[in-house]
């Protein structure tokens, strides 16, 4: 962050310190427009803030389908799996068009 005291972060937000306080020591979570304040008085976007809450979603929802697969019989999970496999090289078969569509785009000097 941005090494800000309580009470500079308070003066740029025009937030009580002891808001601010509560919010570092997890007290408190600030609602939307008090974390949008908080946010521009830092001058660090949602990305920034949320990036590890999406990554630990993201990895708590792999977990739980790995988990329901473990549950069932081995065909259906060989089937399933293969759908994904399927998926995941059309992805990255699609990548590698945009890519080459973008390299055959670019102008020639």
């Amino acid at each position: 962050m941005k090494g800000y005291t309580q009470q500079q972060l308070s003066d740029i937000t025009n937030l009580p310190v002891g808001y601010i306080s509560k919010v570092e020591q997890g007290v408190t979570f600030p609602r939307f427009d008090k974390l949008v304040i908080l946010m521009n008085g830092l001058g660090i976007s949602a990305d920034e803030v949320f990036c590890d809450v999406v990554e630990a979603s993201m990895d708590h929802h792999s977990s739980k389908v790995m988990e329901n697969l473990d549950g069932l019989p081995i065909e259906v999970r060989a089937n399933i799996l293969e759908v994904v496999e399927v998926m995941i090289r059309q992805y990255h078969d699609s990548q590698k068009k945009t890519e080459a569509e973008r390299i055959d785009n670019t102008p020639k000097t």
